[in-house]
């Protein structure tokens, strides 16, 4: 008999450190650093159903996450949830695990659900529900500044690729030398590039234009900073108990603030995991994109960035502009789906999604 229990916020901590699963050696619904990132979220309630699990005999055979937020509504803030980490025991798949767990999250959050970045088997489930429409499908952009053969490949296919990492490591390095050649004819413009830890006040006034799409401030930047999903360090017991992503190899986070002179033009919020650099929060109200691409190249010199993604279209719109000295590049493109209870809250006004809305900003 298939048994479900939902965790709250109120319990995440007690649930982290006294459930016997943790101390088991089956698998696990949720990783330490990524539950404890769960409780610390300030737009979490005590209520709130963060983590549904399925449990037969004892034992996990499936679970799914939400993770809390607030959107800009035609009549002011919304409360909502995006669903995240969906997992069923591939024993148990085809009994209705996934359904019900669904089912279950839609009631606890009275269809107040979006979801982005799932499975086309997760977007069969969803589909065939009935509870779900589009809202967006922004296309971006994978730019390469080095070869990212032995980074992309191995995690694409481990088993086929790893005899061939010693060679894929070597041409990654081969390509370092000539391409920073190459770079060191980068003209410098007119913003420079400062990264720091900790968020800067006069960069609120940069945020105050923000009158449309999901509502996160300094005060979730700051905990998605202090609260990742990820640990530098290699795979360990834990994490192979784990379906979902908890560790990297080299993991560096944090701001980066554009000055013209000394007035701040933009601030972003950046997720540099090996060599892989994605942008979650950008805001340059009044910036000129083309000089903070410039700037932001040569931080990426210095950061040995192996390649950048990117659904800013003003950052899009530079880059696409400005090809050299990008080896190549790729298209990107996202799915986002909204519930049709919370569908109606926006009453089809103009709506913005950032690259870290979501559960993005943390993997």
């Amino acid at each position: 008999m298939i048994v479900y229990r939902a965790i709250r916020q109120r319990e995440m901590t007690d649930f982290l450190a006294q459930d016997p699963s943790f101390a088991g050696a089956g698998p696990i619904a949720i990783s330490q650093i990524r539950g404890a990132s769960h409780a610390a979220n300030p737009q979490a309630e005590a209520e709130d159903v963060l983590l549904l699990l399925a449990e037969e005999d004892g034992l996990l055979v499936g679970y799914l996450g939400a993770l809390p937020n607030r959107l800009q509504g035609k009549v002011g803030e919304e409360r909502f949830a995006w669903l995240s980490c969906l997992w069923i025991d591939p024993n148990m798949r085809g009994k209705g695990l996934a359904k019900s767990l669904l089912e279950q999250m839609y009631t606890a959050w009275s269809g107040r659900l979006m979801i982005t970045e799932f499975t086309p088997a997760a977007k069969g489930l969803y589909d065939k529900s009935g509870y779900f429409q589009d809202l967006a499908q922004p296309k971006g952009l994978r730019l390469y500044l080095y070869s990212p053969l032995a980074k992309v490949l191995p995690k694409k296919d481990p088993k086929k690729w790893r005899p061939y990492l010693p060679l894929f490591n070597l041409l990654e390095q081969l390509s370092f030398a000539p391409q920073n050649m190459r770079m060191l004819f980068l003209a410098k413009g007119k913003y420079r590039c400062e990264s720091n830890r900790n968020w800067r006040p006069e960069a609120n006034n940069l945020l105050r234009e923000q009158k449309e799409g999901f509502l996160r401030g300094p005060k979730d930047f700051d905990w998605i900073l202090n609260y990742p999903w990820l640990q530098e360090g290699p795979e360990d017991e834990a994490a192979k108990r784990y379906y979902f992503s908890s560790k990297a190899k080299s993991l560096d986070n944090g701001y980066l603030y554009f000055y013209e002179g000394q007035t701040l033009k933009a601030v972003v919020l950046y997720l540099l995991r090996d060599g892989h650099l994605r942008l979650p929060y950008v805001f340059m109200p009044q910036a000129d994109a083309s000089e903070l691409v410039r700037a932001l190249l040569f931080w990426m010199r210095q950061k040995r960035v192996i390649y950048l993604t990117t659904y800013q279209e003003q950052l899009l719109k530079a880059l696409q502009a400005k090809k050299w000295p990008f080896l190549g590049s790729r298209p990107q493109a996202r799915h986002y789906i909204i519930a049709h209870p919370l569908a109606k809250t926006l009453d089809d006004q103009p709506f913005s999604i950032q690259d870290g809305d979501g559960d993005a900003a943390f993997t």
